[in-house]
Formats: C-alpha cells, sequence, structure tokens
C-alpha cells in the first residue's frame, strides 16, 4: 500500500518493482506508476493486497456515472 500520485494524501494498493537508495519504484493496481519514498510505502501480506484490490475494482465498477451540469 502506498501513497498515490494522482489522489492528494490517499494510500492505494501498490506492488514494488524496484528498490533505491533513498525509495522505490511502484505500479499500482490501476497501473499508474511512481517513485516513492520508503516512508510513503507500507507492507501488506499478498492476500490482503488482493482483498484492497477486488474491494477497489468492485466499487469503481458499481459507482453510479454521473454527468456534469451545464
Amino acid at each position: 500500500v502506498a501513497l498515490h500520485p494522482e489522489y492528494i494524501h490517499s494510500y492505494a494498493p501498490a506492488q514494488v518493482v524496484a528498490v533505491f537508495p533513498q525509495g522505490c519504484s511502484v505500479k499500482f493496481y490501476d497501473d499508474v506508476e511512481g517513485k516513492l519514498q520508503k516512508r510513503d510505502i507500507y507492507k501488506v501480506s499478498q492476500n490482503r493486497y488482493n482483498k484492497f484490490v477486488n474491494k477497489i475494482k468492485m466499487a469503481e465498477k458499481n459507482r453510479p456515472i454521473t454527468m456534469p451540469s451545464l
């Protein structure tokens, strides 16, 4: 779970792709990639990661479509 670069102060499931002295390169469940400091990343089990991803994708799928007001 890591600080998502496209959402202010929000964390999302991600997997570490590379490790550097000051941080990591991660890939989020929505295919967004980012380089983060280690303090912005939290380790969870693979099982918990999968549960998070499934829950988010289900919520996104069931989210009602809203039209912008004119």
